[in-house]
């Protein structure tokens, strides 16, 4: 018998986050038996043998291990999942999220109801009672000012538009049939931009039936990420590289990004004033600015 769910998870050095991902999916599970495959990826790790080992007693052959031989990014470490996975609604899922409820079920038989839906999200959670703001953004082919103001409003009111809104790409569910259909994740780009990526493939091949779940809800550990200005960096040029395999301009990606950037800006400097925001971020979104314009520029 087939799986109805098949779940993957890309490794590297996760050795303190996956078994508590695994622990907490298992024990969330409301599937029956058999019906759930659950595929590990990892993108050679340090200590690969040793936390494979580690799994396989844990789990007793109900985890998959798969080992790549090279760390050839985020995207195609899901490709190969993806290849291997059996169910046609697989789960995207990082390390560092915890399951906190009960959802397998309500998902699958989502998709056996509507033929048509190509992906699930679900409230992103930062504790069982913390609420993170990244559930889902608009997409970085939207005026970078508008898109800033609806991405916050949409996450504070679980207000949710297919068409310009992509999930988080943490934790959702999409349908494999569809996505194979539409190349699978971009291997060309290392890491970052994925979601709004997958969003654009799969709005303009099937339409935009995708479906945000509030009431169903996990936990994703960012933790406190101090102001990086090299990070920032790093996904503003895969952002832009992503759009143009979506044939969407890099010019008009910066652009809007810039003007997201601008926005923040002018808000962390205002909060700056009543000493509610870290100096820090002020300036890298200070550097982030000036980098964009200079892009901008270039692009000319």
């Amino acid at each position: 018998m087939d799986p109805r769910l098949s779940v993957i998870i890309v490794t590297y050095n996760s050795e303190n986050d996956i078994f508590y991902c695994l622990d907490s999916l298992f024990h969330y599970n409301d599937l029956p038996p058999g019906a759930l495959q659950v595929i590990i990826v990892d993108n050679n790790s340090t200590h690969q043998a040793e936390l494979f080992n580690r799994i396989a007693q844990r789990y007793a052959g109900n985890v998959e291990c798969v080992a790549n031989p090279t760390n050839a990014g985020y995207g195609q470490g899901n490709n190969v999942g993806l290849r291997r996975a059996r169910a046609d609604v697989v789960l995207i899922v990082n390390p560092d999220v915890r399951f906190i409820m009960p959802m397998f079920k309500e998902v699958t038989a989502e998709f056996a109801r509507r033929p048509g839906l190509s992906e699930y999200g679900m409230k992103q959670m930062l504790s069982p009672t913390k609420a993170s703001s990244n559930s889902f953004a608009c997409t970085n082919m939207m005026n970078g000012y508008v898109a800033t103001v609806l991405s916050a409003l949409g996450t504070r009111l679980d207000w949710y538009w297919p068409r310009y809104m992509y999930f988080s790409g943490s934790c959702f569910f999409i349908r494999r049939p569809m996505f194979v259909d539409t190349g699978l994740f971009n291997e060309h780009v290392f890491m970052y931009g994925e979601e709004d990526y997958v969003h654009c493939r799969l709005g303009r091949r099937f339409g935009y039936h995708m479906h945000y779940n509030p009431h169903l809800r996990y936990i994703h550990l960012v933790g406190e990420r101090k102001p990086d200005f090299a990070y920032e960096r790093r996904v503003i040029d895969a952002v832009v590289t992503q759009g143009e395999y979506n044939n969407y301009p890099a010019r008009l990606t910066v652009l809007n990004r810039l003007r997201s950037t601008r926005l923040q800006l002018w808000r962390a400097s205002l909060k700056a004033l009543f000493r509610h925001v870290d100096p820090a971020l002020v300036a890298m979104l200070g550097e982030k600015r000036d980098y964009l314009k200079h892009r901008l520029n270039l692009s000319k």
